[in-house]
């Protein structure tokens, strides 16, 4: 997860700046992997489990 979450960095704060800049399809990309990532956080919660 440490991977996902280094590209995610991308998306907001300093880094958002060239996250704004990129095509709609690059953004769509890169919200769907966050939201993604929560959902298996939160799965992994629910099952006992440390990513």
């Amino acid at each position: 997860m440490q991977a996902l979450d280094a590209l995610l960095l991308m998306t907001w704060g300093i880094g958002g700046e060239a996250f704004r800049k990129q095509n709609a399809t690059v953004q769509d990309n890169l919200w769907l992997c966050s939201s993604l990532a929560s959902e298996i956080g939160e799965l992994f919660e629910q099952m006992g489990v440390r990513p």
